[in-house]
């Protein structure tokens, strides 16, 4: 999240003083978006792809995983 939101303001930061363009009104809705994503609280009852890119399963779907991804998302939990 700390990264996530370091270049957010990085992005505004450039917003605040890039002149207007089609790059620009671009980056602002990109910018819109990102904080949309950022201001979700993580629903810990469903299993997703977060924004980072990485996968959250919800401790109610570990049960379903076959042995082997099982042993694997223990091995290395940042899957």
């Amino acid at each position: 999240m700390e990264t996530s939101g370091y270049r957010l303001t990085a992005a505004r930061n450039f917003l605040a003083t890039a002149p207007d363009s089609d790059f620009a009104k671009l980056l602002a809705d990109v910018v819109a978006v990102a904080d949309d994503f950022l201001a979700t609280d993580l629903d810990e009852s469903t299993s997703k792809i977060t924004v980072e890119g990485g996968v959250y399963l919800a401790p109610a779907d570990i049960h379903r995983l076959c042995p082997a991804c099982l042993s694997r998302a223990i091995e290395n939990p940042t899957i």
